[in-house]
């Protein structure tokens, strides 16, 4: 991961795509992939579009970049020191890293939350494009994830009222 490990952005404006929920995204093909992703619709469909919820937090972007290139290298490296050399293919494999990546937001998340708060692992799968989001707080996100990809998770602070309600 980055230096200074997983950082916190505070989100304003949170964009919105009907293409994130109904599964035009999730089919496109990615590297070992060509039919999309293996969680399509059941991410979609276990989960509440996005806009059923919204107004009723302060929304944060919590995220980190990870360095797959380094990574990749670093196992192949070790693979063939065992004397078992493996593929590039192989040296990628997402399962390997993305639950390491993730635990580390989550445990920076479960640090912050309160009671409450909503946790959303999967924006995507909610209905907010990442890449229109991100890029209104100055954070340009690429589909290349080649040599760096960034993982993002959002905090939903939940808005307490400033007055007490009589009855």
């Amino acid at each position: 991961m980055e230096k200074g490990g997983v950082k916190v952005v505070e989100l304003r404006e949170i964009v919105t795509d009907p293409r994130a929920r109904d599964g035009t995204w999730c089919q496109l093909p990615y590297p070992n992939h060509i039919k999309g992703c293996p969680n399509y619709p059941l991410c979609i469909t276990k989960r509440e579009p996005f806009e059923s919820f919204r107004e009723k937090y302060e929304w944060h972007a919590y995220y980190t970049w990870f360095d797959i290139e380094a990574w990749a290298e670093k196992r192949k490296k070790d693979a063939e020191n065992r004397g078992t050399p493996i593929t590039e293919k192989q040296a990628r494999i997402v399962y390997l890293w993305q639950g390491h990546v993730e635990s580390e937001i989550r445990k920076r998340i479960i640090n912050d939350m309160g009671e409450g708060d909503i946790l959303l692992e999967v924006p995507e799968a909610y209905g907010i494009n990442m890449f229109a989001t991100m890029k209104k707080v100055g954070i340009s996100l690429k589909a290349d994830y080649s040599k760096m990809v960034c993982k993002i998770m959002l905090l939903g602070k939940n808005k307490r009222s400033s007055t007490l309600e009589m009855f």
